[in-house]
């Protein structure tokens, strides 16, 4: 009888364990290559809770057919049912950060800190729970506000700086600073409001009415067959003349140059500008009146027509002559028996002058075609300005063509410059590339047949070095100028051709500068012989 008892009890607690077993955990068959992660993510559960169902399991050395404990699925099913009914309630997903889930429900991470203060944010998993506020109200109130500014004020955004904003706002950063006098500029963040002068404010509604007004008014001028824009519109200013040339489908490139006008590329200022064009910045000010002195990318500035066509011409022609050039000068269409020393006649000016304008390696002339000769009525100032700008770009031309050849071998009595040269025949081949004309093959023919004598405190670019060096002859080594108390020349076996500096031992030996392009003496330099 108490034999039948024990048995009676023990099957009744091993249904007991069974039906709770049952209850809340199934049996999975460990298959090859499964491991507790892979598993928990098959199945859908986190690893934590397989490990409390299989305490005594080895996870490293499990292998296939091993059975294993898994919670049920109702219970698994049930969790996130309840947890999706609520709104204010977001399930953290594998790869979620805080930052993320800010950008993702457009909430700031302050807030969402605010209403979760005991989570570490450094250690969230997936499947934990976050307190969040409802994102649909918080997306339409912030629209809301962007949209109730005030006029007169900008709403700061990233990256944003003081001058920054007065750029893209065409105001000046002095106004801005007057009407903002508490804000800190380096401290400025995003969504801090700034008050702007209501003149210059720019909102889309403006931009549209003005380039409404523009066309209206372009449609109501004559159109002539040929017609000029930038005539037709010189009473315009450079907003409503950019209206028009996009109405026209004209190229509005930063870079471009067309017909009375620039559009302005990165890197340039006013000044560069009216460098580059060869105008004064007060000039340039007073074809632009409405335009302040921040610029940017895309915007179009007013030139002088006449200039601008100038330039047209000269690339159409192959001629690209810097436009600070074509201030100075006119075109001239050549005709048939004209060479190059009666049009510099006709127009009071130098062969030489007119060949280093237009970049011309021969005296030959293409009838029909143009070139461009300086102003016949130009005063002797202006002349002077102009040969001197050419004869300075003929100069660094001539530096660096000759430091083309730094490196190269040296040899007595040869003139390759690839295969060794001495000092005398570097020069020789250097100067009769720019200057067309023949130079002596000795150092000494040189001194004393090219060129004029300069004193060394008028040295510039480009001119002869003479030395005396050596016993046999009182010159006996040349080099050129280059600046910085520098000159370039085929020094020796050892280095070859270099550039070295007027040191002492230079100096010492310095015989005579001589200067070999040509310009009016009585302008130019002093006529200078050493003693």
């Amino acid at each position: 009888m108490r034999w039948s008892r024990v048995i009676f009890g023990f099957a009744i607690i091993s249904l007991i364990f069974v039906f709770a077993n049952s209850s809340y955990a199934n049996i999975y068959t460990v298959k090859s290559g499964d491991s507790l992660i892979g598993i928990s993510k098959k199945l859908g559960f986190k690893p934590y809770q397989i490990k409390r169902l299989n305490p005594h399991t080895k996870w490293l050395k499990i292998r296939p057919g091993e059975k294993i404990k898994i919670p049920s699925v109702k219970k698994a099913r049930q969790k996130p049912l309840k947890e999706s009914t609520d709104k204010n309630i977001y399930i953290v997903k594998s790869g979620d950060s805080l930052i993320k889930i800010s950008k993702k429900l457009k909430i700031k991470p302050a807030l969402i800190k605010k209403y979760n203060p005991k989570i570490h944010w450094l250690k969230i998993r997936p499947g934990d729970k976050i307190k969040i506020p409802l994102t649909n109200n918080t997306v339409v109130t912030v629209k809301k506000e962007e949209k109730q500014h005030p006029k007169n004020v900008y709403v700061v955004r990233k990256n944003d700086s003081l001058i920054k904003i007065a750029k893209k706002l065409n105001v000046s950063i002095e106004e801005i600073q007057k009407l903002n006098p508490d804000i800190d500029w380096s401290k400025i963040r995003p969504d801090n409001e700034i008050k702007l002068p209501q003149a210059r404010q720019k909102t889309a509604s403006n931009k549209q009415v003005k380039v409404a007004a523009v066309q209206s008014a372009v449609k109501t001028q004559k159109k002539p067959k040929k017609q000029n824009i930038v005539r037709q519109n010189n009473s315009l200013s450079c907003k409503k003349l950019k209206a028009a040339l996009i109405k026209k489908n004209h190229s509005l490139k930063p870079g471009t140059i067309g017909d009375g006008y620039y559009i302005v590329r990165s890197g340039d200022t006013l000044s560069s500008i009216a460098r580059r064009f060869g105008l004064t910045l007060k000039r340039l000010m007073e074809l632009n009146p409405n335009k302040s002195r921040f610029i940017k990318p895309g915007d179009l500035i007013v030139i002088p027509g006449e200039l601008t066509q100038k330039i047209m011409l000269s690339k159409k022609e192959n001629l690209y002559i810097p436009p600070r050039y074509l201030v100075y000068s006119t075109p001239y269409k050549i005709r048939r028996g004209d060479t190059l020393y009666k049009i510099a006649k006709k127009f009071n000016t130098k062969v030489y002058v007119i060949k280093m304008l237009n970049n011309l390696g021969s005296n030959t002339l293409m009838a029909g075609r143009y070139i461009f000769v300086p102003n016949k009525n130009m005063v002797n100032k202006s002349k002077l300005e102009l040969e001197y700008s050419l004869l300075r770009e003929r100069r660094k031309a001539l530096i660096h063509y000759a430091e083309r050849f730094i490196g190269r071998p040296y040899r007595f009595g040869g003139d390759s410059l690839l295969h060794g040269i001495d000092c005398s025949a570097f020069v020789q081949k250097i100067y009769e590339r720019f200057i067309r004309m023949k130079i002596p093959r000795t150092a000494e023919e040189q001194y004393r047949t090219v060129g004029v004598f300069v004193p060394l405190s008028r040295i510039q670019v480009g001119d002869l070095l003479f030395f005396h060096t050596l016993s046999y002859a009182r010159v006996t080594h040349v080099g050129i100028y280059i600046g910085n108390n520098r000159f370039i020349h085929a020094a020796g076996r050892r280095s070859g051709i270099k550039i070295s500096r007027l040191t002492r031992y230079y100096l010492k030996r310095l015989v005579a500068v001589k200067r070999v392009f040509r310009i009016n003496n009585k302008y130019a330099y002093l006529r200078h012989r050493p003693g």
